[in-house]
């Protein structure tokens, strides 16, 4: 789903986004062909009836979402990668590249304990 705009990004419709976005109970994916093609009907006509009277905010509030949880994706990826690599630097009591790798994540979304570590790390670097 998405803008007509060739250049615009478009949106697959799945269990999550009809969840958290639509607010929905239908479900699209992991449903047999029947189903799917019941819910996809009742999703036009109840959830996305918005797209018939041209209201182009709630595309635009769908692409802010989707864009927001690729982001969120990304970032816990890329945390999920890089754990190890920080985990070995506190290990080897490499404690510049401790500090450098944690760095380069989003620290929210680190566990609590690598904020005490960060400091500790911090310190020693000094």
């Amino acid at each position: 789903m998405g803008r007509s705009d060739a250049k615009a990004h478009k949106i697959e419709i799945d269990n999550e986004i009809l969840t958290q976005f639509f607010q929905s109970d239908l479900r699209l994916s992991n449903v047999p062909a029947n189903d799917f093609v019941d819910n996809l009907i009742l999703f036009f006509k109840k959830e996305a009836i918005f797209l018939s009277g041209g209201d182009m905010s709630k595309i635009y509030e769908l692409e802010k979402f989707d864009l927001e949880r690729a982001q969120t994706y990304t970032t816990d990826l890329l945390i999920k990668q890089q754990l190890p690599s920080i985990d070995i630097a506190w290990k080897n009591k490499n404690y510049k590249a401790f500090v450098d790798l944690v760095n380069q994540v989003d620290k929210r979304k680190l566990p609590p304990s690598y904020s005490m570590k960060l400091k500790i790390a911090a310190e020693k670097v000094r």
